[in-house]
């Protein structure tokens, strides 16, 4: 990777992670060799590290001010982490995930556990108390249904997981690869005002879209009927209407009404028998959500 992507990013590292955490010394050489930007201070969560950006346009941010990347990395010791998680429903734990990701104000996080593999291995099914030789001199009560469970909860729940390192090259590359994924955010998001469809969800579909786009309106249509409930009208309507989805989801943010299309009108059936509904608040209220939520925990349906 070129170290010109890596011009506009910045890697905040707290003080105490350079202090504490056998490696960091090999982890800032790296990070200098590769022309990453290292700022070392106290931050707001201790042996935290985040990163700042700066905008690969005018669009994103008109004054170029950096601005904050969305995630937070916490390191945190194998003793520490057991400790929290050996409380009542792991309240400890996510309570100091709770905290620091409001501290960095950010809503994704990652817990750096060392040696945090090699326990979950040595773990048993049942809830035999018994030494456990990764956890300095104390006993533990968990088993691995129990961590897993967790774990499970903290990714569904609080947007966070888990991440284990036992060598000082495996968390230098850890690092590194957090810190070149938040180098390739801006490329790859920038085509995304103009992004209409995801490749991958074409290839899924059973509708034939050819290369110069034709079929795409067919595509759009079986993206809402998978809405519980949307019928083959429904859908017809809407597309008539907004024929994609970026067309709708502008529709949307330009008129901050999630009820935008509630009222637009369905016919079913011809002649005598042909009745007009509308389109109704209901689906209107998911397909916004659908549309321009940000968040990824976020229920669409909740039925």
């Amino acid at each position: 990777m070129s170290d010109k992507v890596y011009s506009g990013v910045k890697v905040w590292i707290d003080k105490n992670f350079i202090q504490n955490t056998k490696g960091a010394g090999e982890l800032l050489t790296n990070m200098e060799k590769s022309s990453i930007q290292t700022i070392i201070e106290k931050l707001p969560v201790e042996n935290g590290i985040f990163w700042t950006r700066k905008p690969s346009n005018s669009k994103e941010m008109s004054n170029n001010q950096e601005t904050q990347h969305n995630h937070l990395i916490v390191k945190i010791d194998l003793d520490s982490f057991v400790e929290k998680l050996s409380s009542a429903n792991f309240a400890n734990l996510i309570q100091f995930v709770k905290s620091s990701k409001q501290n960095a104000q950010v809503t994704q996080m990652s817990l750096i556990v060392p040696g945090f593999k090699s326990f979950q291995k040595s773990l048993k099914n049942t809830d035999n108390l018994k030494e456990n030789e990764f956890v300095k001199n104390k006993k533990t009560k968990l088993n691995k249904y129990d961590l897993n469970k967790a774990v499970i909860s903290l990714e569904l729940e609080e947007n966070c997981c888990i991440r284990s390192y036992d060598t000082t090259d495996e968390l230098r590359d850890l690092i590194l690869s957090y810190t070149k994924s938040v180098a390739e955010y801006l490329s790859k998001t920038e085509g995304a005002d103009n992004l209409i469809f995801c490749d991958k969800s074409v290839e899924k579909s059973q509708a034939k879209i050819s290369k110069d786009g034709q079929g795409l309106i067919n595509l759009w249509k079986d993206i809402l009927e998978s809405f519980p409930l949307v019928s083959s009208d429904q859908a017809l309507a809407i597309c008539s209407q907004y024929p994609s989805p970026l067309l709708l989801k502008n529709a949307y943010e330009q008129t901050s009404n999630s009820l935008l299309i509630a009222d637009i009108q369905v016919r079913r059936g011809a002649g005598v028998l042909s009745n007009v509904r509308r389109i109704g608040p209901e689906l209107s209220q998911k397909i916004h959500k659908f549309l321009t939520s940000r968040s990824s925990d976020q229920l669409i349906v909740n039925n």
